[in-house]
């Protein structure tokens, strides 16, 4: 059974919506673009515009692979939908992909 964010982004995706949570203690503003499973976790990878790393303040857009399981507090954020900039190798965050922006 998913869990409440696994639905939540897969929902985002979809609708091309904008989400934030807090991730490891910070809070993250992003735009999923591939949900699935690696190895039975429920894992995404996303764009994320805004927020914080775990090196500190986001100093520019990137890419990011985020665990579900350490997503708390997920909701619908503000702003437009970003799809990231393309990246020249295979993302390897999500093994088994259910959603595909």
């Amino acid at each position: 059974m998913p869990t409440f964010a696994y639905r939540l982004f897969a929902w985002a995706i979809e609708s091309r919506t904008p989400l934030t949570c807090s991730y490891d203690g910070r809070l993250r503003e992003f735009c999923p673009i591939i949900l699935g499973h690696t190895e039975l976790e429920e894992a995404a990878l996303v764009w994320q515009t805004g927020g914080a790393t775990s090196k500190g303040p986001l100093r520019q857009p990137g890419w990011r692979c985020l665990l579900l399981s350490k997503a708390g507090d997920v909701s619908v954020g503000d702003g437009p939908w970003v799809a990231g900039s393309r990246h020249r190798q295979a993302q390897t965050c999500v093994a088994e992909v259910d959603y595909d922006a």
